[in-house]
């Protein structure tokens, strides 16, 4: 039971979870969610910042074990196969992560703050800020290279988590809108 503290939207139908699973009640701020999303934010920035810590030796046999369940998935893939495709692979697994962490941070972002203009920009000067850690890291470990293209992949992908939270939001709305039910902040 969260108080008006912890709860950005009122529940005018004194349920937790008036609209189902994913759009509406998550964007609500309780306790437990704000916990749990903190928990996951700082989870998947081990998840980044670890692989960064990683030699460059080893980060290439994490890539090649990524390729490898790729192949075994889509054996026309050719994932991470020669020195192009393991480039590819690569920078795919900087997208994917950043994607996530956009998610994370939107979803932060959205549950804590009212001001509807923040919802776009404070995510992506995070996940910039994630990325510029990151990248100064991996200048410091052996085999490794510090990329601004890599800011830039990881920047991308940051953006195209905060893209998805916006489109949930939007089609919540407007399933909202029809039901003539309060709709979200968006």
């Amino acid at each position: 039971e969260g108080s008006d503290l912890w709860r950005r939207n009122a529940d005018p139908f004194g349920t937790e979870d008036p609209f189902g699973a994913f759009g509406g009640p998550l964007m609500v701020c309780t306790r437990k969610r704000l916990i749990l999303c903190l928990t996951l934010l700082g989870l998947w920035l081990g998840v980044i910042w670890g692989n960064s810590l990683l030699s460059g030796e080893l980060s290439k046999k994490v890539s090649g074990f990524f390729g490898w369940l790729v192949n075994g998935f889509m054996p026309s893939a050719n994932a991470g196969t020669g020195e192009a495709g393991h480039g590819l692979l690569r920078k795919v697994g900087h997208l994917t992560e950043f994607c996530l962490l956009g998610l994370l941070l939107s979803w932060l972002v959205r549950m804590t703050l009212k001001e509807t203009r923040q919802h776009l920009w404070l995510p992506l000067l995070g996940g910039i800020g994630v990325a510029c850690v990151d990248e100064t890291i991996q200048y410091f470990i052996p085999g490794r290279a510090c990329r601004i293209t890599d800011v830039g992949i990881d920047t991308l992908g940051c953006a195209l988590g905060i893209v998805i939270i916006t489109l949930i939001v939007i089609k919540k709305n407007q399933k909202l809108k029809e039901t003539k039910q309060l709709p979200l902040v968006f």
